[in-house]
């Protein structure tokens, strides 16, 4: 059950500057069975887990079930994808769930990347990734002005619900391992939350 959170602002902080810049060659250059991640010239890899798959895989499936393309066209209808390359100047995002309403999403071109930001960013938590996800990378999706960020996390069973506000992204709601995500911009056609868990 969804419980109600105290309205703030999210800080952000910069990441240190190395003394070597990474680029995109990097990412390219690393091993494929890493998620690779370009942010102010350094490099940040993961391996993700089983548990961090599933959880991600099932939101993905109901998301698209409940507001994907396919829906009749008199509801506001969405893309979602998987492990998007996202490129941001320099940076380079991969969100475990990138969202973007039909009317703005760019397509499905050649391209192995996207330079239109999407409208909802998801990250699943996991304890090696918690720093990265919360700080470094929700600076880039702040300044590039990303209207909705999830936080997941598959141990805890818990969703974050976060929404750009001003100069800060103000948490909506926290909700839990049964919980019926009913939060902006899905108030129309709530989640239920307790079909991603394992």
């Amino acid at each position: 059950m969804g419980r109600a959170e105290k309205a703030i602002m999210i800080p952000t902080m910069a990441p240190p500057r190395p003394a070597k810049r990474a680029t995109y060659q990097d990412v390219l250059d690393a091993p494929e069975k890493l998620k690779t991640e370009l942010i102010d010239g350094v490099l940040y890899q993961v391996a993700p887990r089983p548990r961090h798959q599933a959880a991600t895989g099932r939101l993905l499936t109901q998301l698209s079930n409940e507001h994907g393309d396919s829906l009749p066209s008199s509801r506001r209808r969405w893309v979602f994808l998987h492990d998007t390359e996202l490129h941001f100047g320099e940076d380079v995002l991969v969100p475990d769930i990138s969202g973007w309403l039909i009317e703005r999403f760019p397509g499905l071109g050649e391209e192995t990347y996207y330079v239109t930001a999407p409208d909802l960013v998801i990250e699943t938590l996991s304890p090696s990734t918690q720093r990265v996800d919360r700080v470094i990378k929700l600076a880039v999706f702040l300044r590039e002005r990303i209207p909705n960020l999830w936080y997941v996390d598959p141990v805890e069973r818990t969703v974050e619900c976060l929404q750009l506000d001003g100069p800060g992204y103000r948490l909506l709601r926290t909700f839990g391992d049964d919980g019926v995500l009913d939060v902006p911009p899905f108030a129309d056609g709530p989640i239920d939350l307790s079909r991603i868990w394992l």
